[in-house]
């Protein structure tokens, strides 16, 4: 299977949106906004969204079968693993192995690709699939969210906790510069 690439953020009519490619087509277009209840168009099929602050990601497709993602941690950016039910179809594990470097494995241990948002974060995240992954569109589509929403959960938690650190440091730094 090819790569699934994020194009960036897109602004029309008051809406962004997000663009994925599976190698060099466009396969889904995702809006961003709100963000407990957005929608995404998948080759044509209108899919329902949820990513809740705690609890269960999910996808709700046109035919009634419901993709979840349960993080193992209350909170996604605090997950270490989270794992993925694909309508009771199958199933798939990610794995946080480092800060921003995650593997993607079937239920059977079976590498099916990874991600990472080391060097772009999440301005430009690529789920590289291992070549020989059998994974059906909609899995890896639903997937890819998956990953692209836990690098931004991370990505906003750090944030939130360096800003907060400063704050509490900037008046000892100035009196350290006052004295």
């Amino acid at each position: 299977m090819e790569n699934l690439t994020w194009g960036p953020r897109e602004t029309s009519d008051g809406h962004t949106t997000l663009s994925l490619s599976l190698g060099d087509r466009d396969v889904a277009v995702f809006g961003t906004e709100p963000v407990d209840d957005h929608r995404a168009t998948v080759e044509g099929a209108e899919w329902r969204l949820s990513a809740p602050k705690s609890g269960p990601l999910r996808a709700t497709l046109p035919d009634g079968r419901v993709f979840t993602a349960t993080p193992d941690k209350p909170r996604l950016a605090r997950a270490r693993t989270i794992t993925v039910d694909f309508a009771g179809e199958s199933e798939a594990v990610f794995v946080n192995e480092a800060r921003t470097d995650w593997v993607i494995e079937s239920s059977d241990g079976t590498k099916l690709g990874q991600f990472s948002g080391a060097n772009h974060g999440v301005r430009r995240v690529v789920v590289e699939m291992e070549p020989d992954a059998e994974l059906p569109l909609d899995r890896a589509v639903f997937s890819a969210w998956v990953s692209r929403t836990a690098l931004e959960a991370k990505m906003i938690s750090s944030t939130v906790v360096l800003t907060v650190s400063l704050l509490l440091l900037t008046p000892f730094i100035i009196w350290f510069f006052l004295n």
